[in-house]
């Protein structure tokens, strides 16, 4: 069960990264006053504007505009490689094996394929040999009737599995599908899984962590067509499939796995080019030759900054642009030469005949004056933070206020009120969550009060966010486990397990 979670864990993190995975196809360009750039992603999902945010070198977030560029197919003369993967499980009977074999022929005979290339192999377990595929087609071709004669001519597999009978080695399949497609020329590839979504979890398989972050790094995604068995659908390949970019369906007709796989082949090429998106915004940058850096967070995810130089200042380009300026600089210059020409020759007359007293009275007298301008400066200033300040404060607080008010009247919308059922020592008590943050720990200051010398002073604290309920520690000295995992931070389901030091607590939703 360990290294299930940690599996899971794994693939989420990679989901992750792939949702954001993209880069500037091109360096930023500024023209009058305003800076382009052209984002791309692999992902064919169309983002929105509100999923990309810019910040200047302030942290100040920057308007711009936004417009999505689809690639344009029909300007795009780019060949397709399509691997098809059958899952032949002795197992399911007759009926998964009919199911891929009648809608591998009902495709190959309805649809055009050009000058694609197709391949089909037939996989189950690896029973430790080398490789797990058994080619049907030697290869890719793109004769039809002879990828149609290999369908056909295929026997079905009558091994059956003592351990585990429903379960292909189908990441290990993928793995080595991956490994065909990579070694071949550069076009639009894709792999189409037949299987009925349950794949072998041990040490000789592959793991489904593993073969996604190699697809997600060749960047050929992995399109999955389930068959649904008598023990139901088998959701694992969803997400696996969705994080290449590929498709996930599921059918129990052979027809109607058909004609979704004629969608998949008719959209394969939009997809695999993903999507681009032009983004301008205004910056009037001073002509000085520095290099400024825009922040860029794309689904959440910080991306490289976008860099812009500026312009280097030029004196003649500046007189041209401010003539009149520039003539009354020139006269002001003059002007003050001679002021200080007429100034020292009266100073020179002067000097002897001043009191150095008087000069030093003079100074003081000065420097007093301008210490008060400061002193009153420096008040001024103070005050006016100090104001800035507790608006801001005003500001936070009554959107605090806003958001706790709106999510305890979704709590009483929804009607969640979750139930903590707690074990301290012999003792079993139920708390039921009625505010939006409930606290947990030892001090009487605790909405939920654990009287145990292993429980902090304030130990947890569990929040509704809206979408559900989290819980948080609160730098406690035994930390906080959720379902026999150290957390700082996870998001509850019902009839979590939850132990703060020796006190158990079930959290039920």
């Amino acid at each position: 069960m360990k290294r299930t979670f940690l599996s899971f864990v794994c693939l989420i993190s990679l989901c992750a990264s792939l949702q954001a995975r993209g880069g500037i196809k091109q360096p930023a360009v500024f023209v009058n006053d305003t800076v382009s750039f052209t984002w791309h992603e692999d992902n064919p999902e169309q983002k929105q504007k509100a999923d990309f945010v810019l910040k200047d070198e302030s942290d100040k977030p920057v308007n711009f505009d936004f417009a999505c560029q689809s690639p344009n197919v029909a300007d795009v003369e780019k060949q397709k490689t399509i691997l098809f993967l059958w899952e032949d499980m002795a197992q399911h009977g007759t009926g998964q094996f009919n199911f891929t074999k009648n809608a591998l022929s009902g495709f190959f005979n309805e649809v055009s394929i050009s000058a694609d290339k197709f391949a089909v192999a037939a996989f189950n377990r690896r029973k430790n040999e080398p490789l797990s595929l058994k080619q049907l087609t030697g290869g890719f071709v793109s004769d039809k009737s002879q990828i149609l004669s290999a369908i056909q001519q295929y026997k079905r597999s009558t091994e059956t599995y003592r351990e585990f009978p429903n379960r292909s080695d189908m990441y290990t399949a993928i793995r080595e599908g991956l490994e065909l497609l990579q070694s071949g020329e550069e076009n639009v590839k894709a792999i189409v899984v037949f299987t009925a979504g349950y794949s072998m979890k041990n040490s000789g398989s592959d793991s489904e962590p593993q073969v996604l972050l190699k697809a997600q790094n060749v960047h050929i995604p992995v399109y999955v067509i389930e068959y649904i068995t008598k023990s139901g659908l088998a959701s694992e390949p969803e997400n696996f499939a969705k994080s290449t970019y590929g498709l996930f369906q599921y059918y129990t007709a052979a027809d109607q796995a058909k004609n979704g796989l004629k969608d998949i082949y008719a959209t394969m090429t939009k997809r695999y080019l993903g999507q681009d998106y032009k983004i301008n915004f205004p910056f009037k940058a001073k002509p000085d030759g520095k290099t400024h850096s825009f922040g860029l967070t794309v689904s959440g995810v910080s991306q490289d900054p976008v860099s812009i130089t500026a312009p280097a200042f030029s004196l003649w380009v500046w007189i041209q642009d401010n003539p009149v300026l520039a003539i009354g600089i020139g006269v002001l210059i003059l002007l003050l030469i001679m002021l200080a020409i007429i100034w020292i020759i009266k100073s020179r007359k002067k000097r002897e005949a001043a009191q150095q007293s008087e000069i030093e009275r003079i100074e003081k007298e000065q420097q007093a004056v301008a210490a008060a301008a400061r002193d009153e400066a420096a008040k001024n200033k103070q005050d006016l933070l100090a104001y800035q300040q507790g608006e801001e404060r005003k500001k936070q607080e009554a959107q605090e206020q806003a958001e706790a008010e709106r999510l305890t009247l979704q709590m009483q919308t929804k009607n969640l009120y979750p139930r903590l059922q707690c074990k301290v020592g012999n003792e079993t008590f139920s708390h039921n969550v009625n505010a939006i943050t409930t606290t947990i720990g030892r001090k009487e200051d605790n909405d939920l009060i654990l009287s145990n010398g292993t429980v902090s002073s304030h130990h947890a604290k569990i929040t509704f966010t809206g979408s559900g309920f989290e819980i948080f520690d609160m730098k406690s000295t035994n930390k906080v486990i959720v379902n026999g995992q150290f957390v700082e931070h996870a998001t509850l389901k019902n009839a979590d397990i939850i132990g703060l030091g020796e006190t158990v607590i079930t959290f039920y939703l």
